[in-house]
């Protein structure tokens, strides 16, 4: 099967079913067509994972920040003076006892009853990944990365796939969209922002496992790279240039099976020992008949769910 890049073939001005069919066939037949990647469909089903846990951590952020902005609606910022994270055993103990009047009190409820439930399916999402971490060399090896848990590594490896498919590390950092745009002609060189096209998903893990870099305190080529450029640009855009810059250690880690040049041993092992007591806890199978059971509890809901 071979499935055509529509973003990357020009539009013609007279466009018809029949035209494309022969277009597409001139093209395939000289072998310019350009191609979509189709992932296998154990990485389908590992990027529909990691990215439903990514999708779990924006509910959290959203909820979170109506949290935020209640108790700055209710000019209440003074009473969690002194509290690094509101979200925290002493940020919920103050968040309790903060005077509202009924209605917001109710809502601060209804967002605290989000965030268990949203505490509560990461916590079983972050069994399952760890089940499917045990024993994957390849997530092994990415994890001596300093700052890259389990979780990082599937999402890193679920956005990339077979990492053979890219030749060098410069079309690695091109797929995720991290290299800058050119747009030279004559003696005009004019070098921009990042491509906007590439993969999203895997260019957020590149920047979060930067963040995990830095946050863990370890001393690698891109933290001081980072470091460097943040002397001189903004933070955000520090973080995507090393993030360019641990895609290729990416690439080589993945491509010659060799752990990261820079690794830590012993946070390596610390990180492992914690992937396998996660992947020991008990995850609930879900049931068709627990299905079932869930289905029949939301029908009586159907009117609020078109509500809403």
């Amino acid at each position: 099967v071979h499935m055509a890049a529509p973003n990357m073939i020009p539009k013609p001005a007279v466009k018809t079913d029949r035209r494309d069919s022969i277009r597409l066939g001139h093209l395939f037949q000289s072998g310019s067509m350009p191609e979509c990647y189709i992932p296998p469909p154990e990485i389908e089903h590992l990027r529909l994972f990691t990215r439903n846990r990514k999708d779990l951590a924006h509910k959290v952020t959203l909820v979170k920040n109506q949290v935020h902005a209640l108790v700055t609606r209710n000019l209440l910022d003074s009473e969690m003076k002194g509290v690094s994270n509101i979200f925290g055993v002493t940020g919920l103990h103050k968040l309790a006892r903060l005077p509202l009047r009924p209605e917001e009190r109710a809502h601060l409820a209804r967002c605290l009853e989000q965030l268990e439930l949203l505490a509560q399916q990461e916590e079983v999402m972050q069994v399952e990944l760890a089940k499917i971490a045990q024993g994957r060399k390849d997530v092994q090896f990415l994890m001596t990365i300093p700052g890259v848990g389990f979780y990082t590594a599937i999402g890193i490896l679920a956005e990339i796939g077979n990492i053979k498919r890219f030749p060098d590390k410069q079309h690695l950092a091109s797929y995720a969209g991290l290299v800058p745009k050119a747009d030279n002609s004559g003696d005009k060189v004019s070098a921009g922002r990042p491509v906007k096209k590439g993969n999203l998903q895997l260019k957020s893990f590149l920047c979060t496992a930067v963040k995990g870099m830095l946050k863990s305190g370890q001393t690698t080529a891109v933290t001081r790279f980072y470091r460097k450029k943040a002397e001189s640009q903004p933070a955000q855009k520090a973080t995507v240039d090393a993030a360019r810059k641990l895609s290729g250690e990416i690439w080589k880690i993945l491509t010659f099976e060799v752990p990261y040049r820079e690794e830590d041993a012993d946070l390596t092992e610390r990180k492992e020992k914690r992937m396998n007591e996660v992947a020991e806890e008990l995850a609930p199978a879900i049931s068709s008949e627990d299905l079932a059971a869930l289905a029949g509890r939301l029908s009586g809901k159907t009117d609020v769910l078109d509500r809403l």
